[in-house]
């Protein structure tokens, strides 16, 4: 690959692609530019698409995550692609919590943080003919409102799966079809509703840690040590003693993808346990 300095009409210097056969006819401003561009004619390994039954594959990671937001669904199936895993046939949101738990999230591989870099709170907007394609799952509800009700009565099946009601762009609860207007009040319907049993207790639990979090529910797979620990109430010390007051986790099974969809930070909960890898683990959950 050679490097050409490029003078366009307008005087401004820039770098241009030179290989055979390249269609690019543009100019790049900075030399980091042509070179990160002249990847796509290299021998280099490919980034293949972890959706199941796609076969398309790019030379950059941030084409391969480009090509997951624009062209794939939370719920398409997807496999794992770190190759002594062999995890296949997760709903790509799920697959997402799968990664970000591999210990190869933070080590070299490419792929491997490319995926798990994807931004957990990221949602495509169900209306088929937006033009804002990812919104967060704070400002969803919101957002719906803001296309007319034609659109969303002609989106009502996408906007259902999603979460949402196609008439008034509500949030509905999975568990109990409860409708709720903000994020936050149905944050707090399902912590104290449906994930914590004693969710007042739970919180001076986690208040008593050095250690604080927003997530009420968050579940690590290492124990804190006992110069972290202090007792909240007359029961033992213990690192797992907020899990007690979860409900049980098998409730919440049916529901788990919406609610995730809904609540991205509910990847930590133990009712996602069975889809965290079993070898090659990092040390912390993350959500």
């Amino acid at each position: 690959m050679r490097l050409t300095l490029f003078r366009s009409l307008d005087a401004k210097s820039g770098f241009k692609c030179d290989y055979p056969g390249c269609k690019y006819r543009g100019s790049f401003t900075r030399k980091f530019e042509l070179q990160r561009h002249s990847l796509k004619h290299t021998e280099r390994t490919k980034y293949p698409c972890p959706i199941q039954l796609c076969a398309e594959s790019f030379y950059r990671t941030d084409k391969l995550r480009l090509h997951l937001r624009r062209s794939h669904k939370d719920d398409d199936q997807a496999s794992c692609p770190v190759s002594e895993c062999g995890t296949h046939g997760l709903p790509w949101i799920l697959l997402r919590v799968h990664m970000r738990n591999h210990r190869s999230y933070k080590m070299v591989k490419e792929e491997i943080i490319s995926i798990g870099n994807f931004n957990t709170d990221e949602r495509g907007c169900p209306v088929q003919s937006c033009q804002q394609k990812h919104v967060t799952a704070q400002s969803m509800s919101q957002h719906l409102q803001s296309h007319d009700f034609q659109e969303r009565t002609e989106n009502k099946r996408s906007i259902l799966e999603a979460g949402y009601d196609p008439l008034s762009a509500k949030i509905i609860c999975p568990v109990c079809q409860t409708q709720w207007v903000t994020h936050e009040d149905f944050k707090n319907h399902a912590e104290s509703v449906h994930i914590v049993t004693d969710l007042a207790h739970l919180r001076e639990f986690r208040n008593s840690y050095k250690w604080s979090g927003d997530v009420f529910w968050r579940y690590e797979e290492c124990p804190f040590t006992e110069a972290w620990l202090r007792k909240c109430c007359d029961s033992l010390t213990d690192p797992k003693h907020y899990l007690n007051f979860l409900h049980d986790p098998e409730d919440l099974r049916p529901y788990r993808i919406t609610l995730l969809k809904l609540l991205p930070e509910l990847g930590v909960h133990p009712v996602f346990d069975d889809i965290v890898p079993k070898e090659d683990r990092s040390f912390w959950r993350h959500a």
